[in-house]
């Protein structure tokens, strides 16, 4: 047997010994896909007549807007969840969960997406600052919105003024 050959089978054999030495059968984390859910409680209330609220897909801050999950583990640290993920992105997340509450409040007549072409009288704009799981001491999720509901009626009596 040539020399060379000799030692390819000296390798082949010390990888299957340490194939033989490697548990591969062992069982690894699986992703787990979650979404956020808000349910509303109570009773509905009047919906003001004619009513049309647009709901624009909310801007949520760069530091948690992945959908791997936000741990804070410090002051200043904090890290990513390779295991843990949302099903879909936060900014898509908040805002159809949102679109969704306010239809359930009955306080509108209809509550629709941007992208539709039903005038309205009222648009909710929204940003998330903060949306992370927080384990300084015991274990907490935090979200952090700002709303702001706009009377579109009013914007459009002052646009229509300026542009006499």
């Amino acid at each position: 047997m040539k020399a060379g050959s000799v030692k390819q089978l000296a390798a082949v054999a010390a990888i299957a010994a340490l194939a033989g030495c490697v548990d591969l059968a062992k069982p690894y984390p699986e992703r787990r896909a979650w979404v956020l859910s808000a349910v509303r409680g109570g009773a509905p209330g009047p919906a003001a007549a004619g009513t049309v609220l647009k709901v624009r897909r909310f801007k949520v801050s760069p530091r948690c807007d992945g959908v791997e999950f936000v741990l804070r583990r410090g002051e200043l640290q904090f890290e990513s969840d390779f295991y843990n993920i949302f099903f879909e992105t936060p900014a898509s997340m908040v805002t159809e969960e949102a679109k969704a509450w306010l239809a359930a409040s009955k306080r509108f007549t209809h509550v629709v997406d941007f992208s539709s072409h039903v005038e309205a009288t009222h648009v909710l704009e929204g940003s998330v600052v903060a949306l992370h799981g927080d384990l300084r001491g015991a274990p907490k999720a935090v979200f952090e919105a700002q709303f702001f509901l706009i009377d579109d009626r009013a914007l459009a009596v002052t646009n229509a003024m300026m542009l006499r």
